[in-house]
């Protein structure tokens, strides 16, 4: 009965150590990945999202032309790539820190009147003081436009609320750090102080939340939610769902670095358990040796 009550305990003890482990990790990951302004900013790279903002933007200041008797011709990649990168970026990174970013409209605006003044002189059209009063408030309209473009719904609220879990991550994973030291110092009491078993429930944990991270990447591949999103711009959906299931790649390293590490301790704990049979058995050899040689010195002084 004791040894069933001692089982159930140490199984309880890996089940925690499994938790432990598994929200441990996940922590780093979230770290490293979701509060993390580097890696959205790292995801528009690579799905080329600077690019195809600046086209649309350029479109919408084609749109707003036309409106105002200014051809497609006239307004071509007035906004370049680069221009969106530094103010995405700068949007980006000032959210994740709670703070509020502005975008230099009077830049635009200059960017803008440029082109508008070229397309005059290509078209040999004279600019009246009427003129000049629609041009304002077209230039208002596409800064207007240009700064609505880049900013994404939620983030700033998002970001508010990342810059204040983000300066409790490290408590959380300093807590969770001394938890798991305490739960692995109850195993090894547990274990009777014999070091091999305890490496081996530390085994199964760390094998058991491998295990845990490969059906979270299989439940991110496949079962995602976050593509079921009814967002009508493709640019912004191709960067929402890119950022969910960037992880993926994440979560496979992650579980392959736990089984590797559990493997290890198994194979520890292997190795130290054939160490103390073999130990065993060399001292039950030479104690009956000794006892037959005992014995056999009776017999002969008799």
């Amino acid at each position: 009965m004791q040894k069933k009550l001692v089982s159930l305990y140490q199984g309880l003890i890996t089940i925690m150590m499994i938790m432990v482990l598994f929200l441990l990790s996940a922590l780093i990951l979230t770290r490293q990945t979701y509060v993390s302004s580097e890696y959205l900013i790292k995801t528009a790279e690579e799905i080329n999202y600077y690019e195809e903002t600046a086209q649309n933007i350029n479109q919408s200041f084609q749109d707003i032309g036309m409106a105002s008797g200014i051809s497609k011709d006239g307004l071509e990649q007035v906004i370049s790539k680069d221009q969106v990168k530094k103010d995405f970026d700068g949007f980006i990174n000032a959210s994740f820190k709670g703070k509020a970013y502005e975008v230099n409209r009077k830049e635009i605006e200059n960017e803008v009147n440029q082109a508008v003044q070229s397309y005059a002189k290509k078209t040999n059209k004279k600019i009246t003081q009427e003129n000049e009063q629609a041009i304002s408030f077209f230039l208002e309209k596409t800064s207007e436009s240009y700064d609505q473009a880049l900013r994404l719904p939620l983030v700033p609220t998002i970001g508010l609320r990342v810059a204040q879990f983000k300066n409790q991550i490290v408590k959380l994973i300093i807590g969770l750090l001394l938890v798991l030291t305490l739960l692995m110092g109850l195993q090894y009491f547990a274990s009777k102080r014999r070091l091999h078993i305890m490496l081996r429930f530390v085994a199964y944990a760390n094998l058991s939340t491998g295990l845990l991270y490969f059906l979270s990447a299989i439940v991110l591949k496949y079962f995602n939610p976050v593509h079921r999103l009814s967002l009508t711009d493709k640019n912004l959906f191709d960067l929402v769902t890119t950022y969910v299931t960037g992880t993926f790649s994440w979560l496979l390293v992650l579980g392959l670095i736990f089984i590797v590490i559990g493997s290890i301790f198994a194979i520890l704990s292997n190795s130290i358990r054939t160490r103390l049979i073999k130990k065993s058995r060399r001292r039950e050899l030479e104690k009956k040796k000794g006892y037959d040689m005992f014995y056999h010195q009776k017999n002969v002084s008799r």
